[in-house]
């Protein structure tokens, strides 16, 4: 009974598979141009080199380095970023070209060629200062709230079992 099921599946799959590689091949193109009009190389680049030293600092913490190790180690964890980048576009882009359609590729391509996707991009970029500081201080605010909340809970008594 398995190998019924398996020749089964082997003849499907074998049926399936060229007609859906082709659409696969034409997804993961759009799903590329995707990535390139939206600069992800560029756009991972600077995050990377903005989170280089904070990553450094946080492993030179784990592992106690001296200041001109943990100096040492964001420049080389900043290297590392940027050799890694084209392999997680190249992932992004796999990400892509399975969950959408090739029409929603389309249309996403057309947006971002579009005067009002040129616009978004722009905006993107232009706000990328603005957009940090939300996020830092969307954070310090997490952070304060978390110790504050820590430090009230080993206030309080245990609780009674």
């Amino acid at each position: 009974m398995v190998r019924i099921f398996a020749l089964a599946f082997v003849l499907v799959v074998a049926a399936w598979t060229p007609a859906h590689a082709q659409e696969q091949t034409e997804r993961q193109r759009l799903a590329h141009e995707v990535m390139q009009s939206m600069e992800m190389e560029r756009v991972l680049s600077e995050f990377f080199a903005t989170m280089a030293p904070v990553v450094a600092s946080g492993m030179a913490n784990e592992i106690r380095l001296t200041p001109v190790q943990t100096a040492r180690l964001s420049v080389i964890v900043a290297e590392e970023f940027r050799a890694e980048t084209a392999t997680m576009v190249g992932q992004m882009v796999d990400v892509y070209a399975e969950r959408m359609t090739e029409e929603q590729l389309r249309e996403t391509v057309a947006f971002l060629r579009s005067p009002s996707g040129a616009a978004f991009l722009q905006t993107q970029t232009d706000a990328q200062a603005e957009l940090e500081r939300i996020g830092q201080e969307g954070g310090m605010r997490v952070g304060v709230r978390a110790i504050t909340r820590l430090m009230q809970e080993n206030e309080a008594p245990p609780p009674r079992l």
